[in-house]
């Protein structure tokens, strides 16, 4: 395990998952903060398809409801902390967190009314702009990756210039859809 990874695992040890803990109103709600850094852990285990499955099952049971593609307020944080592990990890767990990281785009695409039981509302598309951060790294992994990550670097890719992200103008309260540009994409950001 590298440096990095170990760094970033510090991170999600450190992170306090049960401030996620507050039901959802408006959308299913699964979330049990104890499920998080055991699902990290399980990722950095994998070293093949069905390791890597498990973990993948892990991860998405842990940040958000994985069978109804339902997201939690921990999906922010988890996905971000991916982001940062991303570049570290060897093919197998590599391919596992881009498949996360597709689930999660598209399980926080369009949701920015993510009500809780405190009155709050919460925008969790937040989460896609950091997640299309790696559109030049995916490009790159698709076309000459090892082989286990080729087809879900592509996927990845493909999703984040196909699947609109929603942001909010700052002062004018209103929405914008952006549809396969963003700040910075097509720059290598290394």
């Amino acid at each position: 395990m590298s440096s990095s990874v170990a760094q970033v695992m510090a991170e999600v040890r450190a992170t306090d998952w049960s401030r996620f803990s507050i039901p959802a109103e408006n959308h299913l709600w699964d979330y049990e903060a104890s499920r998080v850094v055991p699902a990290f852990e399980q990722l950095l285990e994998v070293f093949d398809e069905e390791t890597r499955q498990r973990a993948v099952w892990a991860l998405l049971g842990a940040l958000g409801h994985n069978h109804s593609g339902t997201p939690s307020l921990a999906m922010v944080r988890g996905g971000e902390l991916l982001v940062e592990m991303f570049p570290y990890l060897d093919a197998w767990a590599l391919d596992g967190v881009i498949e996360v990281l597709t689930d999660c785009y598209l399980f926080v695409a369009g949701v920015s009314d993510y009500r809780t039981a405190d009155g709050a509302v919460h925008d969790l598309t937040v989460l896609q702009p950091v997640i299309a951060s790696l559109r030049p790294k995916l490009s790159a992994l698709a076309t000459s990756g090892p082989v286990e990550v080729r087809s879900s670097a592509a996927e990845l890719a493909r999703t984040i210039d196909e699947v609109p992200w929603v942001t909010e103008s700052r002062g004018s309260g209103q929405a914008r859809s952006v549809l396969g540009a963003s700040p910075g994409w097509g720059e290598d950001a290394r």
